[in-house]
């Protein structure tokens, strides 16, 4: 199988149940693609909610930010990457049909 093409990057800050939602959604994709959730120091660090998230999500990937800020999560998300094409989901579930639909 082909690596996939597309990394979806989730900067969250404090938003446990928006994460989770967002998470839900990117599970429900069809589309293979890699998965990095940048936690932007949330008190205490979302890594438990994502690991739960493991066996629905391939390629699924945690990196703690320590020091707050969008900027900086998403500058942490790109470096994390591995595919050409990135795409960015700060909270919401609502984008992934979008994400669904680009082939």
């Amino acid at each position: 199988m082909a690596e996939p093409a597309l990394s979806v990057v989730i900067c969250t800050h404090q938003r446990p149940a928006d994460l989770e939602r967002c998470l839900t959604g990117v599970a429900a994709l069809r589309r293979e693609c890699e998965v990095i959730v940048v936690d932007s120091a949330s008190s205490p660090p979302c890594e438990p909610l994502v690991r739960s998230f493991e066996d629905r999500v391939a390629g699924l990937r945690y990196v703690y930010e320590s020091e707050p800020g969008l900027s900086r999560a998403r500058n942490a998300g790109i470096a994390a990457t591995s595919c050409p094409v990135i795409a960015f989901l700060d909270r919401s579930e609502e984008h992934t049909s979008e994400l669904q639909s680009h082939h």
